[in-house]
């Protein structure tokens, strides 16, 4: 009798997480309705024939509400296994840096009707609660593993006082 061996892969998922900075501030928010996914950064899945800096950039702007983003810098990329999740994939997440100038007040709310990721227990629509951050004063406690290239972002900054 034969046997089959089936290989354990697990597939690769490109998402892209986006550190958006106006001044030495750092754009961070929470899932209203899921608060206990923690501090966060805007990210997201590419669209079928999208690259990752238009990823970046569209994800920034349907998260955050923002439109005037500037001097996108890629940052590098992190493979992010899922299994303790329950998700059989490993996600490649590529970091982005991006700027603004826009005026926006200290904190706002904004709704993304077109999340990456909809499932039966998840809603067709996101409320975000935004908010600035200076990373001069403190270093944000961001959610599981957004945190991968803050230091960078925090050295830019200082570099640049």
């Amino acid at each position: 009798m034969f046997q089959f061996w089936q290989r354990d892969e697990k597939s690769l998922r490109e998402k892209v997480f986006v550190y958006v900075t106006r001044g030495s501030d750092l754009l961070v928010f929470t899932e209203r309705e899921f608060e206990r996914s923690g501090l966060q950064i805007p990210a997201g899945s590419p669209k079928e024939g999208e690259s990752l800096e238009q990823a970046a950039l569209r994800e920034t702007q349907e998260e955050t509400g923002l439109l005037e983003l500037s001097e996108i810098e890629y940052l590098g990329s992190v493979d992010v296994d899922q299994s303790k999740y329950g998700i059989h994939e490993i996600h490649r997440r590529h970091f982005y840096h991006v700027k603004t100038s826009e005026e926006t007040p200290e904190r706002w709310a904004n709704e993304e009707k077109d999340p990456s990721i909809v499932t039966d227990s998840t809603p067709d629509r996101i409320v975000f609660d935004l908010s600035w951050i200076s990373l001069i004063r403190t270093r944000p406690k961001l959610a599981e593993d957004h945190d991968a290239f803050l230091s960078s972002i925090i050295e830019k900054i200082v570099h640049q006082m």
